[in-house]
């Protein structure tokens, strides 16, 4: 990680760039996975299926970078344990209701 940068701000652009058509690269380039975790473990709960559901959108456009994958692993290890109890079915479930909607 760049020293120069926080990570919170690297956070932010790639949060960021949920609306348009990138990915979070900026984030998984520049955050080590501990801090990353962190940062979407506090995120509120609507961004947080936000980015998951635009992780599941852009994934099925174009095959993600490695850091890319990993950060959107990690949005939905979070997103299953904090909001479906660690049930993946459930957030399956979930998903298949709302992947339109991005």
């Amino acid at each position: 990680m760049n020293p120069n940068l926080p990570a919170c701000w690297c956070i932010g652009i790639g949060i960021g760039f949920l609306s348009s058509a990138a990915m979070p690269a900026e984030l998984a380039q520049e955050t080590p996975p501990n801090q990353a975790v962190v940062f979407l473990e506090n995120l509120p709960e609507a961004r947080l299926k936000t980015l998951y559901l635009r992780c599941a959108q852009v994934s099925s456009q174009r095959l993600l970078p490695l850091d890319e994958a990993i950060l959107c692993s990690m949005a939905g290890d979070v997103l299953m344990k904090r909001s479906f109890g660690g049930d993946f079915n459930a957030l399956l479930a979930w998903w298949r209701r709302h992947r339109d909607e991005q």
